[in-house]
């Protein structure tokens, strides 16, 4: 699914310059708020939250085939399409986000209760590390765990699909963070508190 970077067009509108080429080369959140600020980036992650939600959101409810679905899993994978679309933007040189963000408002539309656990995650783990690429790879993680856990032990209604595509979309995100996990591994990763 094609998609437009909206950091991008930001960096390039209001400050002159492509994002991609600045920082950490990530047209996401984290790097346009270390290189330009907050209010930049709570626009990018806004319009990112909103690709997926919106996705997820319209899409099924167009109504393009008449196969039934089990719940949540047409939504699950035009948001993981989204997703994808998000990280190699069609208009942006197939170069984008990680997919956090855009990942997010696939699970507020799908499942709020799992974003709400992969928030309290994020929050714990960026203030226990100060390292955001680290708190965006265990919410990520936690993601399916948490869909896992809803299904199995508090009687929510998670279909199987549902799941796998979570799993899937959450693996996928990990990979898009291996640059930073190397920079991890080499102690070189920047820490955005304190």
């Amino acid at each position: 699914m094609g998609s437009f970077s909206i950091s991008v067009l930001i960096s390039r509108m209001a400050y002159g310059t492509d994002i991609r080429e600045c920082g950490s080369g990530n047209a996401g959140t984290a790097n346009v708020l270390r290189t330009f600020g907050w209010k930049p980036a709570l626009a990018v992650f806004v319009v990112d939250v909103g690709k997926g939600g919106f996705c997820a959101f319209v899409v099924p409810m167009l109504q393009v085939t008449d196969l039934d679905f089990p719940l949540g899993t047409l939504e699950f994978a035009v948001g993981a399409a989204a997703v994808l679309g998000h990280c190699y933007p069609l208009f942006a040189g197939f170069r984008g986000g990680k997919g956090v963000a855009t990942a997010a408002g696939v699970l507020l539309v799908t499942y709020p209760f799992v974003l709400a656990l992969c928030s309290v995650v994020f929050l714990v783990v960026i203030i226990a590390s100060r390292v955001v690429s680290v708190a965006a790879v265990v919410a990520s993680l936690s993601a399916p765990a948490g869909l896992l856990v809803f299904r199995q032990w508090l009687d929510y209604e998670v279909s199987l699909p549902s799941l796998y595509i979570a799993t899937g979309l959450s693996i996928f995100v990990v990979c898009t963070h291996r640059p930073n996990l190397v920079k991890l591994w080499n102690g070189s990763e920047k820490k955005v508190l304190g």
